[in-house]
C-alpha cells in the first residue's frame, strides 16, 4: 500500500544532515572495498579459505554500498523537491512505491 509524504523547505536541513552522513558512509565503504581488493591481490592463491572469506566481505560491502548509493540518490531527489523554488512554494507530494 502506498503512502504519501509532503515535503517543503523546512525539511531541507534534516535532509542535508542525512545526506552528509550517508555520503560519509559511502566514502568509508569505498575505502574498505579498495583495501579488501588490495589484500586479495597480495594473498597467495593457495589460501583458498581466506580468499573465500574476502569474497564474502567484498560482496557484503558492495551490496551495502549499492544500497547506500541508491538511498542517497532517492533522498537527493526529495531534497531537490523540497528546496524552495518559485513554483514549489507549498512543497511537492511524493508517493512511496
Amino acid at each position: 500500500m502506498a503512502s504519501q509524504v509532503f515535503l517543503n523547505s523546512t525539511h531541507v536541513p534534516l535532509l542535508d544532515s542525512f545526506l552528509f552522513s550517508l555520503n560519509s558512509h559511502i566514502e568509508d565503504l569505498l575505502v574498505r572495498l579498495n583495501k579488501l581488493y588490495q589484500i586479495m591481490e597480495h594473498l597467495p592463491a593457495n589460501q583458498t579459505e581466506e580468499h573465500t572469506r574476502l569474497d564474502l566481505l567484498v560482496k557484503q560491502c558492495s551490496l551495502e554500498a549499492d544500497w547506500a548509493i541508491k538511498t542517497f540518490r532517492s533522498y537527493m531527489v526529495m531534497k531537490e523537491a523540497a528546496a524552495p523554488m518559485p513554483d514549489n512554494k507549498r512543497g511537492k507530494k511524493f508517493r512511496e512505491l
